[in-house]
């Protein structure tokens, strides 16, 4: 089952992830800057199915990751409240053992995503759900950083944070260690009929960014940083 995003983009970060994800020349200038010389195939966002996109617990999903039955999947996302996020691009190698997880931003204040955790008077569901996702960051969070303030995964990027610590747990789980995830931060660059951001403003951003949540500028293992000038 798809969620309520389908339908084409606009403008903006949702305009431009389809159009590169469906034309075939973007797509495979953005299939080499992802994976080098492996061919990829695009599980969403696909023209053909209205554009959607999926989280990794829906069955469209399971079925691609080869998680066989309900069980195995509550194992997976064990770390996770059932309620996912959705993910703007998915693609996998044709050995179907590298999948990426694509999110796509069109301005620099797409990033900036603050959360509030354990607000007085949340349901206990909602309570549980908190104290889930924060413990989940956290461990990924120590296993990532070198530096940086765990505050920053919650009160500034905790849309980023929660992607990454989808890749932490992902790339550990038992159940999945024949499959490597990455996460693909795919930054469009002078979107001139929405906000325009220059690829200098990009990297700036991204080393405060990283700089802020894990204290250092390289980015972690199995995450990458790809500008897409539009202008080109």
């Amino acid at each position: 089952m798809s969620n309520t995003s389908n339908g084409p983009g606009e403008k903006g970060s949702k305009k431009w992830m389809q159009f590169v994800a469906n034309d075939e020349a973007c797509q495979k200038q953005l299939n080499r800057a992802m994976s080098g010389k492996q061919e990829l195939i695009w599980i969403s966002p696909r023209a053909g199915e209205n554009y959607a996109e999926y989280k990794l617990n829906q069955e469209k999903m399971l079925e691609w990751l080869n998680i066989i039955d309900k069980d195995m999947a509550n194992e997976v996302f064990s770390f996770w409240p059932k309620q996912q996020s959705q993910w703007d691009g998915i693609a996998v190698t044709k050995d179907w053992k590298d999948y990426y997880l694509i999110e796509a931003k069109a301005h620099l204040s797409e990033v900036n995503t603050p959360r509030k955790f354990l607000v007085p008077g949340s349901s206990q569901g909602k309570l549980e759900n908190d104290e889930l996702i924060l413990k989940s960051m956290k461990e990924a969070y120590d296993a990532l950083s070198d530096g940086g303030d765990f505050e920053n995964w919650k009160s500034k990027y905790y849309q980023l944070a929660n992607r990454l610590t989808f890749m932490y747990f992902l790339n550990k789980s038992p159940f999945l260690k024949d499959k490597r995830f990455h996460i693909v931060l795919l930054n469009f660059v002078n979107d001139l009929d929405y906000k325009p951001t220059s690829k200098t403003e990009w990297e700036e951003h991204y080393k405060d960014i990283w700089a802020d949540m894990i204290g250092k500028a390289p980015v972690p293992e199995y995450v990458q940083l790809i500008y897409w000038d539009l202008k080109e």
